[in-house]
């Protein structure tokens, strides 16, 4: 067994535990579902929080941003036909926010993580 530093995937593990049965995901009762996230995703979306946490927006400004930082991630993890064109919507007001901080270049590299992850996943 490996100590956990010495495990390669330091993704962040989302529990998700299921009182009913939902659908693909749970047949029975009581059933918890472990689901791992990409790594790159997860820092992705840590360096979003960091670096809008780190400029000199308002702080209801950062905690919007976060809070769709948070709902981009929750994306990740649902199985929908819709979850694409969500994705879509919350990008470009992320993007809109981050252009009025001047954080929209710094923030690219991860936006672009983020969006390969939803490629692999959904084959666009």
């Amino acid at each position: 067994m490996l100590e956990p530093d010495e495990r390669k995937d330091k993704g962040i593990t989302n529990i998700m535990n299921i009182q009913q049965n939902y659908g693909n995901a749970a047949i029975g009762s009581y059933i918890n579902q472990t689901v791992n996230i990409n790594p790159e995703f997860d820092s992705a979306i840590r360096s979003l929080i960091e670096l809008v946490q780190d400029s000199d927006l308002e702080t209801h400004y950062k905690e919007e941003l976060s809070d769709d930082f948070v709902k981009v991630s929750k994306l990740a993890v649902k199985e929908s036909p819709t979850t694409v064109e969500r994705l879509n919507k919350r990008l470009d007001i992320i993007k809109t926010g981050l252009q009025g901080a001047n954080l929209l270049v710094a923030a690219k590299p991860h936006l672009d993580a983020i969006w390969q992850y939803f490629k692999i996943k959904y084959n666009l």
